[in-house]
């Protein structure tokens, strides 16, 4: 989605908001606050949203846009404030999380002067497992965020390249594709009980290798590539 462009989440699989340098965070933090509601309503309705560094923080109430503190979007129950010693005291090192959405250890790394406290019985994404790294703030050894199909960390990588398991997130994601695309196609259109030609499992990976084209094909195509184990769908996906 580039900068202006309007986009309809009723059609969105899957939404990630990424970090970068103060300029860009602005110019796209002034979009995402025109699109709050919009971005609530999705989330409310179980859309799957994944948010990294500067995108997590500006889910909460309060976030860090430069030397500012500024309003965030208030999907999560959350605040993000600047360190005592300003904006050079930053959280930097390699960290691991052991995590609910991870059968093994979830490995990154931060970078950030916010400090995020989350409020009261808001989950984190994991807990710092590694002698290095913080995570959220200085205290508390828990890093990012989970509520209802959200997920925040300040964990780069990327994060789903390096730690292929996370695979929760994935099925999530192929399992809203699904449910949209049978909602939205023709009542002529029959659902399949059984695998499309187009679809076929991957012995070695137990991953659906999908080979037609399509919304679907290249959603679900894309987290095989990744190694991913997505749900089992049942509907055809060469379609567009």
């Amino acid at each position: 989605v580039n900068h202006g462009q309007a986009i309809d989440l009723s059609g969105v699989d899957l939404v990630m908001l990424g970090g970068g340098p103060d300029r860009e965070q602005r110019l796209a933090s002034a979009e995402l606050m025109n699109m709050r509601e919009q971005l609530h309503a999705y989330v409310e309705d179980g859309g799957v949203l994944l948010a990294i560094c500067g995108g997590y923080q500006i889910l909460g109430h309060e976030w860090l846009l430069g030397d500012e503190v500024v309003q965030g979007l208030g999907i999560v129950d959350m605040t993000t404030e600047r360190a005592a010693g300003g904006s050079g005291d930053r959280l930097i090192d390699n960290i691991v999380l052991t995590s609910p959405l991870a059968k093994r250890p979830v490995v990154g790394y931060e970078n950030h002067a916010g400090r995020t406290h989350l409020g009261a019985g808001v989950e984190p994404f994991g807990a710092v497992a590694s002698s290095t790294g913080h995570g959220n703030n200085d205290a508390d050894k828990q890093d990012g965020v989970r509520y209802k199909n959200v997920v925040g960390t300040y964990l780069h990588g990327p994060l789903l390249a390096k730690n292929p398991r996370l695979r929760t997130i994935c099925s999530h994601a192929l399992s809203n594709v699904s449910h949209r695309e049978r909602a939205s196609r023709p009542s002529s259109w029959r659902r399949s009980t059984t695998p499309s030609s187009k679809m076929r499992t991957t012995p070695w990976s137990r991953s659906w290798e999908c080979t037609g084209s399509g919304k679907l094909a290249g959603a679900a195509s894309t987290w095989c590539s990744l190694g991913m184990t997505p749900l089992p769908l049942r509907c055809p996906v060469g379609f567009s």
